[in-house]
């Protein structure tokens, strides 16, 4: 039993193998090229349209039936020329009971890589609508179709296919690409089932689809597309970013993932809509994204009336925290020229909620901590009419109970009021209290234009100047940009609190500052909305009696009468007044353009002591070096006041011309002094310095390097025609009557700030030159013959003179070493020796009096040798001088 039933499975399989194999092996056995004819015009009755294909071929598995290749179904030339479909291959699945009568009816037809054309004409008319109705799937009572039999039925497939849409003779760049579609026909029931599944993309932007959609429902055809219609459109996952430059040709850069479910019931001309949607991670494209995902939900109710080109908006509300957003109203003349009549709601809403969303849509510069935020609870109505390329606006939203939170505090703000109109968001002037009986005026527009002026109440006599700011910000709007602008104004406001909102504002060059005093400002800010921008600054301030704590200098900066004003990226200052200690400057300053380039100054000061006002930069010069020590509290602070210091310094960047009446430094002092002077990277160059010093004239340079540690400082000048009497008080007794003309260069090096450590550190070398120098009543030769024990000379006829000579010196472990030749008389002088800094001198003479033809008193002849060595010790105002006993030093 089991053998023979095994047997007969055997049979069974080599049969139905056989079969197979003759499936598969038949049709190229037999040639279809003869049933072209018949094939075409069944396609024809079926499709209403001309249909003409390439090589036809017969298959019979899976289902029996042919294969077109190349298939293209004519348009109607009402609708265009291009073909309503193209296909690669077209199967033509046959029916079996319709074989039995000699019939080739479809069953069904299955296009592979098809490229389909939705027409609208001019008049309204869509080449589908019409197609409908010529192959009587419109027309149920009709006993046969325009093409004379009974209405066919239709299982319609489609793989891998596209999309086109042509309206009024003008191809669309939207198209539906990797299309699947079935759409299946029952004549009997007069019902279709329709299910397609594409992703929407346009060919004119390189952008991605943003992800697919399906369309699935039932429809009963009647005349006019009048006949019941139930479908769904979902979306799963699709990407905002894509979506919207998908509908309106604008990518905003909006980022977001959104799920939708969409209900659609009625008729084709009237059709009832309900929808739920939620978009997720909502951002600004390129920002960090948030770290909570802020799901926005929406829900919509309305009815699209295709007779009237009208859609009825029932209720479009979106929800997102603890804020809600309701739509009503009407949109009429669709889809040709769309004219919008809506109302927007905003109802039980928080400002916090709108700033968040806000910043998500509009992104912000940076993506470090909030500085600021907003709180209070937000009402509002707007109305939006017209047509969608000229809408208009109106209407209004207020604010109460309103605070302003910064890291440093909450600020209570006055109701706030929004106006909305044609000419974009205007907010009405709010008080922001931000300390007892300070107060701080804000009013700002919001706009789809350039940035223009916005004139503040308390800013109307500052008219042309604001319209100068207004220029300079235009620029970078091409007047189609939305922007915003913001105006604050402040009278006597304290400068303390005015620094703690710009370091809670992230401004960085105020972090470490402070400052007592009052400010009267009017200033402006102004940006590109979409995309957000950082905002251009333009505007003035008044400063009178400021003090100002900087970093790093160890006395503060007091301000008599100082203007600031901000165009843009142009700063003056002017005038500007500031004394530090006894020091007082007056002058400009000026920047433009990047943050990088050098600020532009032209300062004057009549007075300038350099051993005061060197230990001003006492804490620049020595950059803090952290220890141990550092960690005990009060050393920290003052670490960290070295190091803020130290950085702001080292991040000012400035050149210009500095002229100041007297310059002193010790006993030296300079007059009518002018450089030009640069600070960068803590390096400071002072170059072309012209100077008048004891009657004559000098030039020279300086740099001070603060980058080590103490601070380098290297320069070199030259003083031409000095007077020597300016020097009388330093000399001795006997030469305070002198006088002549002294000329000299120097070029010098030390370390530090202070005048203990330059002293230490000074090295340098020096050439002077002396012409003329008349000694009064005092005889140099006379003295020198007394202290070698030679006798007196004979009175000098006139007063003693020096015609010229030449001296080197050299500065180093705190002394000077000079050399020097004299030339006095007839006599021969050869000096040599040190003077320290600490007053005393020693030092040798040789006086070679070989060539004297003076005579001497008391005595008939002339000494020996003629030659002296002399001693000279003590202090140079009160010199001890001595006959030297070692020649051979002195000689040296």
């Amino acid at each position: 039993m089991a053998a023979r039933t095994h047997s007969r499975a055997r049979r069974v399989l080599v049969t139905l193998a056989v079969l197979l194999l003759a499936a598969w092996l038949l049709p190229q056995f037999f040639n279809a090229e003869r049933y072209r004819r018949r094939l075409q015009t069944r396609l024809e009755l079926t499709l209403g349209r001309r249909v003409t294909f390439g090589a036809v071929s017969l298959h019979l598995l899976p289902r029996p039936g042919f294969s077109l290749e190349d298939v293209a179904v004519q348009e109607d030339p009402a609708f265009g020329s291009e073909p309503l479909a193209r296909a690669s291959q077209v199967d033509c699945m046959l029916q079996l009971r319709a074989l039995w009568r000699g019939r080739l009816d479809c069953a069904g037809l299955r296009l592979e890589s098809a490229t389909l054309n939705i027409v609208r004409d001019t008049q309204g008319a869509w080449n589908v609508q019409q197609l409908l109705h010529e192959t009587g799937m419109t027309s149920p009572a009709a006993p046969a179709s325009a093409h004379g039999g009974p209405p066919q039925s239709l299982d319609l497939e489609a793989d891998d296919a596209r999309l086109n849409f042509t309206v009024g003779g003008n191809k669309k760049p939207l198209a539906i690409t990797d299309l699947t579609a079935r759409f299946v026909f029952d004549p009997q029931s007069h019902r279709a089932q329709f299910r397609f599944a594409g992703s929407p993309v346009r060919t004119d932007l390189s952008l991605p689809t943003p992800g697919p959609i399906a369309l699935s429902g039932d429809w009963t055809p009647e005349p006019g597309g009048a006949g019941r219609l139930t479908a769904t459109l979902q979306a799963r996952g699709a990407l905002v970013y894509d979506w919207v430059p998908l509908l309106t040709g604008h990518n905003p850069g909006i980022y977001g993932v959104l799920d939708a479910d969409v209900r659609l019931d009625g008729s084709y001309p009237l059709l009832e809509i309900n929808g739920q949607g939620r978009i997720t991670q909502v951002h600004r494209w390129g920002s960090i994204p948030p770290p909570d995902s802020m799901p926005v939900t929406v829900e919509l109710r309305g009815r699209l009336d295709r007779s009237r080109g009208r859609a009825l908006i029932d209720a479009i509300d979106a929800s997102f925290a603890n804020s809600r957003v309701h739509v009503t109203g009407a949109l009429d003349k669709i889809p040709d020229s769309p004219q919008l009549d809506l109302v927007v709601e905003l109802e039980r809403s928080r400002l916090e909620d709108l700033l968040a969303l806000g910043r998500r849509l509009w992104g912000r510069p940076g993506d470090g901590p909030e500085l600021y935020d907003l709180s209070g609870a937000a009402n509002g109505l707007l109305t939006v009419k017209g047509s969608w390329a000229d809408r208009r606006y109106g209407g209004s939203v207020t604010a109460r109970d309103v605070r302003l939170k910064t890291q440093s505090g909450t600020f209570p703000v006055s109701d706030m009021a929004l106006r909305i109109d044609d000419q974009g968001v205007r907010l009405a002037p709010v008080r922001i209290t931000v300390a007892p009986r300070v107060e701080v005026t804000a009013e700002g527009v919001l706009h789809g234009r350039a940035a223009g002026a916005v004139e503040p109440t308390e800013v109307a006599a500052h008219r042309q100047a604001a319209h100068r700011r207004a220029r300079a910000v235009n620029a970078m709007s091409d007047g189609t940009v939305p922007g915003y602008e913001l105006a604050l104004s402040a009278k006597s406001v304290p400068l303390h609190d005015l620094l703690r909102l710009a370091r809670d504002a992230g401004v960085a060059a105020s972090q470490e500052i402070d400052a007592r005093g009052q400010v009267t400002a009017e200033l402006r800010l102004a940006g590109s909305a979409w995309p957000f921008t950082r905002p251009v600054l333009s505007g003035e301030m008044d400063l009178r009696e400021a003090r100002l704590v900087v970093p790093g200098l160890t006395e503060p900066i007091d301000f008599g009468r100082t203007r600031v004003e901000i165009a843009g990226n142009h700063v003056t200052v002017n005038p500007l007044s500031a004394g530090i200690g006894a020091t007082v400057f007056a002058g400009r300053l000026e920047h433009e353009g990047a943050w990088k380039r050098p600020w532009k100054f032209d300062l004057q000061t009549g007075k300038l002591s350099l051993d005061q006002d060197a230990a001003w930069f006492d804490a620049l010069a020595h950059p803090p070096r952290f220890q141990v020590l550092d960690y005990i509290p009060g050393l920290r602070s003052l670490a960290a006041r070295r190091s803020a210091g130290a950085s702001l310094f080292g991040a000012l960047n400035a050149e210009g011309r500095f002229a100041a009446g007297t310059l002193s430094y010790r006993s030296l002092t300079l007059s009518q002094l002018s450089a030009r002077v640069e600070i960068s990277g803590r390096v400071v160059r002072a170059s072309s310095v012209t100077f008048k010093a004891a009657g004559g004239s000098g030039r020279g340079g300086v740099r001070v390097d603060l980058t080590a540690a103490p601070a380098k400082i290297s320069g070199s000048a030259a003083l031409t025609a000095a007077n020597v009497q300016t020097w009388a008080d330093y000399l001795p007794p006997q030469l305070r009557k002198a006088r002549g003309l002294v000329t000299g260069s120097v070029r010098f090096q030390t370390r530090g700030l202070s005048r203990p450590e330059m002293r230490e550190n000074l090295e340098g070398e020096a050439d002077v030159q002396v012409k003329d120098i008349f000694f009064g009543d005092f005889d140099p030769l006379a003295a020198a013959a007394r202290a070698a024990g030679w006798g007196t000379l004979a009175p000098e006829r006139t007063e003693a003179v020096l015609r010229s000579a030449d001296a080197s010196l050299t500065i180093a472990n705190r002394r000077v070493s000079v050399k020097s030749r004299l030339p006095l008389g007839g006599a021969q002088f050869v000096l040599a020796g040190t003077y320290n800094f600490d007053g005393d001198m020693d030092a040798h003479v040789r006086a070679d009096f070989a060539h004297v033809n003076r005579r001497w008193s008391g005595t008939d002849t002339d000494p020996v040798g003629r030659v002296a060595l002399l001693h000279l010790t003590g202090p140079l105002d009160r010199p001890t001088v001595v006959p030297d006993e070692t020649p051979l030093r002195a000689n040296r």
